[in-house]
Order: structure tokens, then C-alpha cells, then sequence
């Protein structure tokens, strides 16, 4: 468990409460301003999205290929049932970034925990530090999943 902050202010004014003699500052973790982000910022902009939304539009088909990456994600045919076929298209295009995202997210994530520990602990454990990035990034995929499902369960009150 984790308290996750995104004021700098706020973070070093914190006491982690993980309870150990020799805390590592595991149980807080400042996110900072993109600190999650940063793939999603350099790989998949505004203008990356609206490639992957008109090709996905211009298309207007669904894939053998999509359905599977789709299932794979967790996102089956009872939540897909009835949508169009652009946004099933778009909506696997989105699981493969995320599923690129997810494989980049832990080495950015690692980067940036070890770049603001190293201003605050002396003693770093980069292994449990490689860890915790890959428990992070783990997170981010999850939360990006549940957040795509979510929104693909109300559009059909707006399609």
C-alpha cells in the first residue's frame, strides 16, 4: 500500500508510515506532474490519438486481430455488444498503446522514483526500487484498462 502525492510541498512534508527501522520512503511515492505520463506524452499525443480514431473511422471494421487483443485485455463481447464498429477498432488500437505504454512505463517510472529518492535517502535499494516501478507501472496499466472499459460501458448513452 502506497500514498501516492503530486505537490512536492506536500510530499516532503509527509512521514511514511511504513513502519520499518531503515525506511526506504516506499509507502510515499510523489507522482509528480506526469510522472505516469510521460510514454503516454511522448508516444501518443492529441495528434497520435486522432491518426488512430480516423483510421479506425475510415476503416469501419473490426479485425480478427482486434477482437484478440481486445480479449486479452479483459474487454470481451458483453461490454463490445452493440458498439460501433469504428470504436471497437479504436478501442484495440488503444489497448495496444496501452500494452506498448506498459512495456516502457516501468523504466520511466524507475528513473524518475530514483532521481527525487536520491534528493531525500542516502541508501537506495535499486532492486526493491525496479520492484516497486514494476508495481507502478502494473497500476497505470490496470487503471488506463479500467478506465477504457468504463468508457466504452456509457457510450452507448452518447453513440
Amino acid at each position: 500500500m502506497s500514498i501516492s502525492r503530486s505537490s512536492k510541498e506536500e510530499y516532503e512534508a509527509s512521514v511514511c508510515l511504513c513502519g520499518s527501522q531503515i525506511c526506504r520512503g516506499s509507502y510515499l511515492n510523489l507522482t509528480g506532474e506526469g510522472a505516469f505520463e510521460k510514454v503516454l506524452k511522448e508516444c501518443h499525443g492529441v495528434l497520435d490519438r486522432h491518426k488512430l480514431l480516423m483510421e479506425a473511422c475510415e476503416a469501419n471494421l473490426v479485425s480478427e486481430e482486434d477482437y484478440v487483443d481486445l480479449g486479452r485485455a479483459g474487454l470481451g463481447i458483453c461490454l463490445l455488444a452493440g458498439l460501433p464498429d469504428w470504436l471497437v477498432a479504436y478501442s484495440a488500437h488503444l489497448v495496444r498503446f496501452i500494452n506498448f505504454e506498459r512495456s516502457k512505463l516501468p523504466e520511466a517510472i524507475l528513473k524518475h522514483n530514483l532521481e527525487e529518492k536520491k534528493k531525500f535517502f542516502a541508501d537506495i535499494n535499486f532492486e526493491a526500487e525496479e520492484s516497486d516501478a514494476e508495481v507502478q507501472a502494473e497500476g497505470v496499466y490496470n487503471t488506463r484498462l479500467q478506465n477504457l472499459a468504463l468508457t466504452l460501458d456509457r457510450s452507448p448513452e452518447w453513440i
